[in-house]
């Protein structure tokens, strides 16, 4: 009832760049759709959050047929259950006629159907057609995702523009160490992946050479790994099959300390090639396992961001601070943030 008092009370001439719609009818927001788009034609970014889109394709179609100036690039669902009310919408996005470069979805629920129909969407509706992002995010029960991602990363508009930069499959429990290959097989401009919180309990193994040889920054953070699966993102640097300019390593779990005890020593006189940038926040260290990584640092010529925060027991690790202090002391880095709470 306070929807048409909320939207006088906006004034014309403010420019809204950003629309989010929280906990909503989307039947009942669309159905005043004309009165946001009065005020809207400066949108770039809209985002809905648990909303309904049951019965809401009519208004919605009326009112982007009625104004053509809403024409929002980034596109973020969270909390949304998509089902097919959900995937006809999304299929008529096309209608707006513009390019979406951003596309999200988090903690969304989805059934194989409306996952299917939804990538059936992106691969074939011009308004994907520039996608620089897309982010599929804490979805456990992915059904046939790594294939769809595959798919889309082989479209012949994203090997032909190479726009896809980003991708973000996080927190969907994914195995990576057989996804990472399968992206790496076509050159789709992609220099930022993101698979935090996937397993990576197999080593990473490249069949062929990729096509796509270079990240800029590979996220693998909240992930699990074995040694020797860890040790072989290393040995693909070293190896020159995949330059990695940046990785986050953050709050990597293994399946007991010993295992975090003996990657750390295996690692100790390694260099990785290239390494620009790492990430290796929340991984609470002993003063032993604190020398091994003081140790493997100081091997890291081309190092130039260290971030460690709450992973250096200060208090219970003296000679692991010295090694390590030390260690920095040689280094040439740009940044460095050293945080404890022990």
């Amino acid at each position: 009832p306070l929807f048409e008092a909320i939207m006088i009370s906006i004034p014309y001439a403010l420019e809204i760049r950003t629309i989010i719609i929280d906990n909503c009818q989307l039947s009942v927001i669309f159905h005043h759709f004309n009165e946001i788009l009065l005020r809207g034609q400066q949108v770039t970014k809209i985002e809905f959050i648990n909303c309904d889109f049951t019965n809401s394709l009519s208004y919605f179609k009326q009112g982007i047929t009625t104004n053509g100036l809403f024409k929002p690039s980034i596109w973020s669902f969270n909390s949304t259950l998509i089902n097919e009310s959900f995937s006809s919408l999304f299929d008529s996005l096309t209608l707006l006629n513009c390019d979406i470069k951003s596309l999200t979805f988090d903690n969304c629920t989805f059934s194989n159907e409306t996952m299917s129909a939804v990538f059936q969407s992106i691969f074939f509706n011009s308004c994907f057609h520039h996608l620089e992002h897309f982010a599929l995010n804490g979805t456990t029960q992915f059904y046939d995702l790594p294939f769809q991602i595959a798919s889309l990363a082989c479209c012949s508009w994203v090997m032909l523009s190479k726009c896809l930069h980003s991708i973000s499959l996080s927190n969907c429990g994914i195995d990576a160490s057989s996804c990472i290959p399968q992206l790496m097989k076509f050159d789709t401009g992609l220099t930022n992946l993101s698979f935090s919180g996937s397993n990576f309990n197999n080593p990473l193994v490249f069949k062929t050479p990729p096509v796509l040889n270079h990240l800029i920054f590979l996220d693998l953070s909240n992930s699990s790994f074995t040694v020797e699966s860890l040790i072989s993102i290393f040995n693909i640097i070293n190896d020159h099959l995949l330059t990695i300019d940046g990785l986050d390593l953050s709050q990597i779990q293994f399946s007991d300390d010993n295992q975090k005890t003996t990657f750390l020593e295996k690692i100790e006189n390694l260099t990785v090639d290239e390494l620009k940038t790492l990430v290796f926040d929340d991984n609470v260290l002993e003063e032993k396992q604190t020398c091994s990584f003081a140790s493997f640092i100081s091997k890291q010529k081309c190092l130039k961001h260290l971030i460690i925060n709450n992973s250096i027991q200060v208090s219970d690790s003296s000679e692991g601070i010295i090694s390590l202090i030390n260690a920095i002391k040689n280094l040439d880095l740009v940044t460095l943030s050293l945080r404890s709470d022990k």
